[in-house]
């Protein structure tokens, strides 16, 4: 799966689709069965796009919990 020193992360056994895409509009694509595999976030602070994804999953993630308090 992850080493603990890599960015890099691999799936086997998984069913792929291949599509032509031609637009401009999409820079990935991440299937619901992949996302249910550990903890996903996209966050966008100060103009800053950070796409972070873990596996395994440590805890819940909710934003809204931590903006209230």
């Amino acid at each position: 799966m992850l080493s603990p020193k890599s960015n890099r992360l691999v799936f086997h056994d998984m069913e792929l689709v291949q599509f032509t895409y031609t637009g401009d509009d999409c820079d990935l694509i991440i299937g619901m069965d992949i996302m249910t595999q550990g903890d996903l976030a996209l966050t966008n602070f100060e103009g800053r796009t950070v796409f972070s994804f873990r596996i395994p999953s440590r805890h819940i993630v909710d934003f809204e919990a931590k903006d209230i308090g």
